[in-house]
């Protein structure tokens, strides 16, 4: 049973850490795209609010990251303490 529960958390940390790597890579690569081609063509007008912009898309990007760590770690924390529980039960 303890194996069980051992695989499932292996696999779900796995599913999210490439969910994490695939957000991550996605945000970085819509930022970076942007900010590429609008600087291209932006007007100094058009500047401030395009900065505005991309540091609020990096700051979201780090959010959801920081909150899907958290999520990973309750996770671990719930596991193990599924763990001892089914040790002690058993």
């Amino acid at each position: 049973m303890e194996t069980i529960v051992d695989n499932k958390i292996a696999i779900d940390e796995a599913r999210r850490t490439a969910q994490y790597e695939n957000v991550k890579g996605q945000a970085e690569a819509g930022v970076n795209q942007q900010i590429l081609s609008q600087t291209q063509q932006v007007t100094p007008q058009e500047a401030a609010p395009i900065e505005q912009f991309s540091q609020n898309l990096k700051q979201q990007a780090v959010e959801n990251l920081a909150a899907t760590e958290q999520e990973v770690a309750r996770g671990r924390v719930l596991a193990r303490v599924s763990q001892v529980v089914i040790t002690c039960f058993m």
